[in-house]
């Protein structure tokens, strides 16, 4: 009976951690016949939650019909309400399913997202494959922010998207630039419009004075703006006072960025001429170790830490047990003469003995430190919940952060200041 009962509870505890479907998803089940060739996005939303997988030939089918479907599309789209406007989600699918589900919005709402489906989370393939599967005149939204070079909306239609993203001009801005920092909408106590974007490393900082004479001459209320991670999932960037319509709104919709910044996300929905900013924790997604490694490869300074203890133990109970066996030998035999070349012999044994004794402890106290510090960093990872797949978590960050994990006002800007470069513009190829 105690046997049956122990057997059921291991069977829930198991029970907790479904395994992921054993085979791909079907392509019959994903483009079904009353579809007309479209994909079923809630089929493949269930599909892709419970870790499954699609083929590679249906992914690719969803990207090329999604490109040739972009490829026709405007520059500049115009909406009108409802709307539901989503910023940076990197990745973080989980999350995107969770605000879905909080709001009914793939069918209440036309979605606005504002670009960064990708890179830094741990679900960057299942987003774009989503979103791909998914696909009112007063405020503009863009990822970035203003251009110099950009005066009138209508302009916008005449940039060419269809290249790599170069270094400097309009088509940078639109997905670099940011707002100043500062509370009124001044660099440096200056009123400016644009200014060099030193944190990006490319593109400008917009100022109050160029985001007046953008929404002025474009009869727009505001900028709706992602690109930038905020604590409180938003910011209002109140530059013509505090009683005013800000100006500027950032929206971030990623939350607990990289599984390390315990920032909250936020989606902005337009609906009836109203405007409401919704807040979302971060949803516990499935367990990855850090960098995606696998078990055994993360468990293996702890391993090689414990056979380095057992190495050293073993190499000075031999020292020991040397030492103890020259005592006898010199107590069993009574020739003086033997005993005086004994004891010479055995002075040089020794002296050799623990030099070489003294190389091995040497050697294995720096392996055992060089163990312990890699076990220590996995140990950190974890608490920080750093598993970012780009490889890109500062060591220092590692350290700093798993001991101010428990405030998250000071943890949030402490993962702000490691991670600044990371938010610059990658480097291009030459």
């Amino acid at each position: 009976m105690i046997a049956r009962l122990k057997r059921q509870r291991f069977a829930c505890q198991y029970l907790q951690v479904p395994p992921p479907p054993h085979r791909p998803l079907d392509s019959k089940i994903l483009f079904p016949n009353r579809l007309n060739g479209l994909p079923d996005w809630e089929m493949l939303q269930n599909h892709l939650k419970l870790e499954g997988r699609i083929r590679k030939a249906d992914f690719m089918k969803i990207v090329k019909a999604t490109t040739e479907l972009l490829k026709t599309e405007p520059n500049m789209i115009s909406l009108t309400d409802p709307v539901c406007v989503f910023g940076d989600l990197h990745g973080h699918f989980y999350d995107l399913i969770n605000i879905f589900q909080a709001i009914n919005g793939v069918t209440d709402f036309k979605l606005l997202f504002l670009g960064d489906y990708v890179d830094r989370g741990p679900y960057s393939v299942e987003i774009i494959t989503f979103l791909f599967a998914l696909k009112n005149g007063k405020y503009f939204c863009i990822h970035g922010g203003l251009s110099p070079k950009l005066k009138s909306i209508s302009n916008i239609n005449q940039i060419d998207r269809k290249q790599e993203i170069p270094e400097s001009g309009s088509l940078c801005d639109l997905l670099w630039a940011d707002p100043v920092s500062s509370d009124n909408g001044t660099h440096e106590e200056k009123e400016i419009d644009f200014v060099k974007n030193q944190r990006r490393g490319c593109s400008v900082l917009f100022g109050k004075k160029a985001v007046n004479t953008f929404l002025s001459a474009n009869q727009l209320v505001c900028v709706i703006r992602a690109h930038e991670v905020q604590q409180t999932g938003y910011k209002f960037h109140k530059w013509n006072g505090a009683t005013h319509f800000p100006s500027v709104i950032t929206v971030f919709s990623a939350p607990n960025y990289c599984d390390v910044y315990n920032n909250k996300s936020a989606i902005i929905k337009i609906q009836d001429g109203n405007f409401n900013i919704k807040q979302f924790n971060y949803t516990h997604h499935p367990y990855m170790l850090p960098k995606n490694m696998d078990v055994f490869t993360w468990s293996l300074p702890f391993v090689f830490e414990k056979v380095q203890e057992m190495l050293e133990v073993i190499v000075k109970k031999c020292a020991a047990v040397d030492d103890e066996e020259e005592e006898e030998e010199e107590q069993k035999d009574p020739n003086v003469l033997n005993v005086k070349m004994t004891k010479m012999n055995a002075l040089k044994r020794k002296s050799t003995l623990r030099t070489v004794m003294s190389h091995k402890i040497m050697f294995l106290s720096k392996v055992s430190s060089l163990l312990k510090r890699a076990r220590e960093k996995n140990e950190a990872l974890i608490k920080i919940h750093g598993m970012c797949p780009d490889k890109m978590i500062p060591d220092e960050m590692i350290g700093e952060c798993s001991i101010e994990i428990k405030d998250s006002s000071k943890h949030f800007f402490k993962a702000t200041k490691f991670d600044t470069e990371n938010e610059m513009r990658p480097m291009m190829p030459r």
